[in-house]
């Protein structure tokens, strides 16, 4: 049973994250120049460069960027937020 809420929580970060990143990147696009439109286009990169590992019958590539901004993290936060008050 607590793994099975820990995956839910997972899923709705990541679901936040994503909505909340979606909805930023359009109300970007959408508003005049401003305070708040660069507010929502600004965004921190975590991760790394993708890495080859090429094997004589294989060849693999791993990597893992994340862009994150503003309305992302209102989005986990609004997710955590729906989790503790529907599931706890």
């Amino acid at each position: 049973m607590r793994r099975d809420k820990f995956a839910i929580l997972f899923m709705a970060i990541i679901t936040g994250a994503v909505i909340g990143g979606l909805v930023g990147s359009i109300l970007a696009y959408i508003l005049p120049p401003g305070v708040v439109k660069t507010l929502l286009q600004k965004s921190i990169t975590l991760g790394f460069e993708p890495v080859r590992v090429d094997l004589w019958v294989i060849s693999l590539t791993f990597g893992l960027k994340l862009y994150i901004n503003f309305l992302s993290i209102i989005g986990i936060f609004v997710a955590i937020y729906y989790f503790k008050w529907w599931y706890l």
